[in-house]
């Protein structure tokens, strides 16, 4: 076998670096992270009674929940889109992005149902 021909088999295969995926498996969990923090906050601010503050803590985890999910999915999918380039991080760090972004829309749907239940 020849050099060119391992070389071509290597790629095929999937061996060598995905520097981009492992970056958005990287990004991915630090939203996990992000995401289990600012429930903590959450959770302290409910027991120090700083009920005004919840919303504020809300909004900002949201948001900032919103872009690093579109970010690790972003940077996932343009990893997964690199030919012959491994692609086991780019997919878990996609996987973790979407996984992040549903839970944030999950929780905002889940407060404007409350809210429209109740009457705000």
């Amino acid at each position: 076998m020849t050099q060119a021909m391992h070389g071509a088999e290597g790629a095929a295969a999937g061996h060598g670096r995905n520097p981009l995926g492992l970056i958005a498996l990287v990004v991915g969990a630090v939203g996990i992270l992000f995401n289990v923090l600012f429930t903590l906050v959450q959770a302290v601010a409910v027991g120090q009674g700083m009920y005004d503050l919840l919303s504020t803590f809300a909004v900002a985890h949201s948001i900032l929940a919103i872009v690093i999910a579109v970010a690790t999915i972003a940077l996932g999918v343009l990893a997964l889109l690199k030919k012959g380039a491994p692609k086991a991080a780019a997919g878990a760090g996609t996987a973790l992005g979407a996984a992040s972004l549903v839970s944030v829309l999950t929780g905002l749907l889940y407060s404007g149902v409350i809210a429209a239940a109740s009457g705000f």
